[in-house]
């Protein structure tokens, strides 16, 4: 009986392991913000049920710049603690904020998207996760006038002075007093001449430095040596270059530390074309699809979207559209440099006949929009008991007959429906398609239980009545062996009187059958303690058995002769 216990007990915990939802399970979550060219940008990262502990990392800014992190009852790395590593505990609302991020969004021309992504560890009742936060950023509103690009080009002739130029008859100079350096190698010369050698007095190698007196026309009046000569503007600056490229040094490095970090995402978020409707669905993994234009479609009205904001889109051979085959290519450039082209193959339609003036169907809306010049459409119907459309088809030309082909007993999955339009007057006919999908309603997942699919919540009710079922099994076969053993016992006690019962009367005397029950009476009570009342019982007892087996043997012997005397014939 311990054992069937033990069956049961395990049985019941393995059955609750299997269909207790975890119904403590946190869920992290963070915002999409939408923010102007350079403002800053607010990430916060929240919980939705309550964790003892957590930690966050940035794994990637997206292009945007890190300025602070911030929250409840948190700590900041104590290693790095510019880095945005948060530790920290959370408090045992239902719903709290983790971390708010700061950041700092770049300068953009036009909208762009910038993706941030967050490592969270750490938590006691959920495994470790990725959150991603995609920021809009959008372009300021900026005034007309100036150089786009912010460079200021009045003024001045800033190209070097050539071999041939010769000195201005009367050339003024600013007067300046300063500290200038040579950007490279530069001649010094008496005049500002170089149509001559001769008139070279030295030179400056990149860093040396001399005092600047006057600035004019291209040349720079000097001290040199004691005298007064002149040097090409464009070879010196205030700034001495040495030191310069000393200071860029740690951004080149830098730069080349993030050419390492570079991404290798080369894929498009969404490729839609305006009125018309790619074949097949637009999947970021296929990369080739097809559609039909008509003969005025010059260009195709495509919108794109790239996975990641820091790759670059190009569309080629979307100009001018040809009759026939056209092959349009949309290239997207990751920012490793690797690429993937995403091919669209247009058939652009010669000129047509007559065309249709109104294409509808009742109850339904076509993708795309209806015009006259798009012929090929989709629907997508969820009804599966629908075998014909009601289609209203109509052209405003005369003489046209209209024939819909395709429209009777639709099934399951994908069906075409042609119309046809034909001119009598010229015998053209204009062909429109529509492709129609009928699939059936996928159910809603409302689950039985909360945090467990329906569909597992099934099969763990199947596990568990198997495993009744085993346990109904194993206890019948326990009671049934029990049965039997408690029959087996009975039996062997009626064996200790089997001497009585079976033993042949036919070949003992009567006094032989007397010993045999003395005998079997004193050894049922050779245990028990014997007094002079006990011993006066015991002979009671045994007269008593004596006197119904004598009975009983008197009986049994005058059958036996009864029996004997009836086998031949008697005289």
């Amino acid at each position: 009986m311990f054992k069937v216990k033990k069956v049961i007990i395990f049985a019941i915990i393995f059955l609750a392991i299997l269909i207790i939802p975890n119904i403590a399970e946190a869920r992290v979550v963070t915002n999409d913000p939408t923010v102007s060219s350079g403002e800053k940008v607010n990430i916060t990262v929240t919980t939705t049920n309550p964790v003892s502990s957590f930690k966050i990392e940035i794994l990637d800014k997206g292009g945007l710049i890190f300025d602070s992190v911030s929250g409840n009852e948190i700590f900041l790395s104590e290693n790095n603690p510019y880095t945005g590593t948060v530790n920290g505990i959370s408090t045992n609302k239902t719903s709290t904020t983790l971390a708010t991020y700061t950041f700092t969004a770049p300068e953009v021309n036009s909208t762009k998207e910038f993706v941030v992504k967050f490592s969270v560890t750490g938590m006691d009742n959920e495994s470790d996760t990725t959150n991603t936060s995609t920021v809009t950023v959008k372009p300021k509103e900026t005034s007309s006038g100036g150089d786009s690009e912010g460079n200021n080009n009045s003024g001045g002739n800033s190209s070097k002075p050539s071999d041939t130029e010769e000195e201005a008859p009367s050339i003024s100079f600013s007067s300046r007093n300063e500290t200038v350096y040579a950007t490279s190698s530069v001649n010094v010369r008496s005049s500002c001449s170089t149509s001559s050698n001769k008139n070279i007095i030295g030179s400056l190698d990149i860093g040396d430095s001399v005092t600047r007196t006057g600035i004019g026309s291209g040349w720079s009046r000097i001290t040199y040596n004691g005298q007064t000569a002149y040097v090409s503007s464009d070879y010196l600056d205030t700034k001495n270059p040495i030191d310069t490229e000393k200071e860029q040094e740690p951004e080149e490095e830098e730069e080349k530390e993030n050419e390492e970090e570079k991404s290798n995402v080369k894929t498009l978020k969404s490729l839609t074309v305006e009125r018309f409707t790619l074949e097949p669905e637009f999947d970021p993994n296929i990369t080739e699809y097809s559609l039909t234009v008509g003969a005025d479609v010059e260009k195709l009205d495509i919108g794109v979207i790239a996975e990641d904001p820091k790759s670059t889109v190009e569309i080629v051979g979307n100009n001018e559209l040809l009759i026939g085959e056209n092959t349009v290519n949309v290239k997207v450039t990751a920012e490793d440099g690797t690429v993937r082209t995403y091919t669209i193959n247009v058939t652009k339609v010669a000129d047509v006949g007559v065309k249709l003036s109104e294409l509808s169907i009742e109850s339904y809306t076509l993708s795309p929009e209806f015009s006259s010049d798009v012929f090929e459409y989709t629907l997508n119907i969820t009804d599966t008991s629908i075998t014909n459309l009601a289609i209203n088809a109509k052209s405003d030309e005369e003489n046209v007959d209209i024939e819909i082909v395709g429209n009777n007993e639709l099934k399951l999955g994908k069906n075409i429906i042609t119309i046809l339009v034909t001119s009598k007057n010229d015998n053209l006919t204009t062909t429109y398609q529509i492709v129609v999908n009928i699939e059936e309603t996928q159910p809603e997942n409302n689950q039985i239980i909360a945090g467990i699919d329906n569909n597992d919540l099934f099969m763990y009710i199947g596990i568990g009545v198997v495993v009744l079922v085993i346990l109904i099994i194993i206890i019948v076969v326990i009671v049934r062996k029990r049965r039997n053993a408690k029959e087996t016992d009975d039996y062997d006690d009626e064996e200790d009187f089997a001497p009585l019962n079976t033993y042949s009367l036919e070949n003992i005397s009567n006094d032989e059958k007397s010993e045999k029950l003395e005998n079997t009476d004193l050894n049922s009570n050779k245990d028990t303690t014997i007094t002079d009342n006990a011993e006066q019982d015991n002979e009671n007892k045994r007269k008593e058995k004596l006197d119904e087996f004598s009975s009983y043997a008197s009986s049994s012997d005058s059958d036996a002769n009864t029996t004997t005397r009836k086998r031949g014939k008697h005289f």
